[in-house]
């Protein structure tokens, strides 16, 4: 396999940089965490904003996972539509990007 050389004027490579602040809890690739999830989203298959009755999406933590003792404790969870689930996971994220930039 031939070897690519970098023109002068094309500088350093930088690596790929997704912005994301904090890592994804490993735990959301095992088939533990989407049985208990399913299972969740059967017992919890509204909302938990109040006046939303859409149905269940996500099975959000209200304490971030990474900074949580148990994952899998149901006093951490709440049941999230698609539209609050992505509207809290975004505000979270750009509070971090904020709080980044101080």
């Amino acid at each position: 396999m031939p070897t690519y050389k970098r023109k002068p004027w094309q500088g350093e490579r930088k690596a790929y940089d997704t912005g994301r602040i904090t890592k994804r809890w490993a735990g959301y690739n095992t088939t533990r965490w989407r049985d208990f999830s399913k299972l969740f989203k059967i017992v919890n298959p509204i909302c938990a904003i109040e006046g939303c009755e859409e149905p269940t999406y996500f099975t959000d933590h209200i304490i971030p996972v990474l900074q949580c003792s148990d994952p899998f404790a149901l006093s951490n969870l709440q049941p999230l539509c698609w539209t609050h689930g992505h509207s809290k996971s975004g505000g979270e994220g750009r509070a971090k990007q904020l709080n980044k930039d101080i």
